[in-house]
């Protein structure tokens, strides 16, 4: 965990910063700054505990953070899951690498853990991360991860990179579970999108579950040279399938997908009822596209809004829960709710007193 410490005085300080995880201060330093001065201190935790010497830590959700021995510092949740890796599997991408244009690397990670966990997913070529993302899966659930690159940027990654060779590529887990295939790095260009003609366009106008959809584009090469590129179909953008395909110049191919609800789920999640564009596309460029209506699955209505989660603190006591303080509130004689009551003392002499009261009432009363 990152922080940054800051000295609002004018005059150089020490303090002592702790980390602190769960309501126990893990570890701490002693940071010294000039006056208005800042920077950012580090603290590294692992659930074995190795890093720290702490006890093993189960999966949950915890607060933890980052403050001066005062205790001012900013808490944050944290969620601790199970030592379970994503599996990949579905590796789609191009045989060829366009050397011009964009091009689309797919693969299908799946949980198999009892509870959602979050990874990070790596692109990998010739063994370099190109690009990485942060994806949440829920249990027994599947996510199509999609990374959109370029040759220049692999080449900028990699200065070894020569094109017209062929290299391995990947999709990769931080656990290490990962799917790869080969592919060439095109050296000379292909006809580009702009020389791609389309008609016969078959695009669906509604998505629904448990339903598969036919996708069919004729396309045209009226360009002089060869086209050999990927075609990918998207939803609002997200790439939900590929297909690499060769069109010589002045011929052309059918281009077709078939597509399934649970394929669109992966890869664009989460869905909703609404108006979306789907589109067939070369690269950036777009070739045909639609709107089409997706009906998200349906769900039970009646179901209970969860209760907002307040905000994190340090402190484990419910002082700021207001119906753990109802909960637990004892009323006291003469007292309110969550007041002082009195104590035996006090009770004695009002007794005392009101028996003196009650025995002149009586004295009077007689005469």
């Amino acid at each position: 965990m990152t922080a940054t410490v800051r000295n609002p005085a004018n005059e150089t300080r020490s303090e002592r910063i702790e980390y602190v995880f769960s309501g126990s201060t893990i570890t701490n330093r002693t940071v010294r700054l000039a006056g208005g001065a800042s920077r950012e201190v580090q603290f590294e935790l692992t659930a074995s505990g190795r890093l720290t010497g702490t006890e093993t830590v189960s999966t949950g959700t915890y607060v933890h953070g980052v403050r001066n021995a005062s205790g001012a510092g900013i808490p944050r949740y944290l969620r601790v899951t199970p030592d379970v890796d994503l599996a990949v599997e579905a590796f789609q991408a191009p045989a060829t690498a366009p050397s011009d244009r964009e091009f689309v690397v797919l693969a299908t990670v799946s949980n198999p853990a009892g509870t959602t966990i979050t990874r990070d997913v790596a692109y990998r070529f010739a063994g370099t991360t190109i690009s990485e993302k942060t994806i949440t899966v829920g249990s027994g659930e599947q996510r199509q991860v999609a990374f959109a690159v370029t040759t220049e940027r692999i080449e900028a990654a990699d200065s070894l990179i020569q094109r017209g060779r062929t290299y391995d590529h990947s999709i990769e887990t931080a656990g290490g579970a990962t799917v790869s295939d080969a592919i060439r790095l095109r050296s000379e260009p292909s006809a580009r999108a702009a020389a791609l003609t389309t008609r016969d366009v078959q695009l669906p106008s509604d998505l629904r579950e448990d339903t598969r959809y036919a996708v069919a584009v004729t396309v045209r090469n009226v360009g002089t040279t060869a086209f050999d590129g990927q075609f990918v179909y998207r939803l609002n953008g997200t790439a939900v399938a590929t297909q690499s395909r060769n069109i010589p110049s002045g011929q052309q191919r059918t281009i077709s997908f078939e597509i399934a609800y649970a394929d669109i789920e992966r890869a664009a999640q989460p869905l909703s009822t609404r108006t979306s564009t789907q589109s067939l596309t070369v690269g950036n460029a777009s070739l045909a596209s639609e709107d089409v209506t997706v009906h998200g699955r349906i769900e039970d209505t009646h179901t209970e809004s969860p209760t907002p989660r307040q905000a994190a603190n340090f402190t484990n006591d419910s002082a700021g829960d207001p119906e753990a303080s109802r909960a637990t509130c004892e009323r006291g004689f003469f007292s309110r709710c969550g007041e002082k009551t009195i104590d035996q003392m006090t009770l004695t002499l009002i007794g005392t007193l009101s028996s003196v009261v009650a025995i002149l009432y009586e004295m009077l009363s007689g005469t």
